[in-house]
């Protein structure tokens, strides 16, 4: 799942806590349609050939992308704080990965929208941020 969480966040540049609701019926038209859950904000973030690619491999079925794998949650859908502590478990396990957390992927998703020259106007309807903050990244 964690793996799920890193292609998710990195290409979609969704918080956490959206992350972990996406699922299939959020799909719309190549790409993800779903109110943000902090500030109801709905953007269409493109679902790119690298996800595409990834998504292709996970098993299609209703309800969120995220389920837990273990435990007497098994199956069950994650919620933000049990997705921040397995990323915490995870990290743990790898040093390299030391200091990194799932918001930074929001920023990595950013930069990355802006190397490959869209405007930070359609970036900001992409990922769901100010044109500012767009600007800032």
């Amino acid at each position: 799942m964690i793996r799920r969480v890193y292609f998710l966040s990195r290409c979609t540049g969704q918080r956490i806590s959206d992350v972990v609701r996406l699922n299939p019926n959020d799909e719309d038209d190549g790409g993800f349609s779903l109110p943000q859950q902090k500030t109801g904000v709905k953007p269409w973030c493109p679902i790119f050939p690298e996800l595409e690619a990834e998504m292709a491999k996970w098993c299609r079925r209703r309800g969120p992308c995220l389920l837990r794998e273990d435990g007497k949650s098994k199956g069950k859908p994650f919620s933000t704080i049990q997705m921040w502590k397995a990323s915490d478990r995870e990290r743990q396990k790898h040093p390299i990965l030391a200091g990194a957390v799932p918001h930074g992927l929001r920023a990595n998703a950013v930069i990355r929208l802006r190397g490959a020259g869209y405007s930070a106007l359609k970036i900001s309807d992409m990922v769901g941020i100010s044109v500012d903050m767009v600007e800032h990244v």
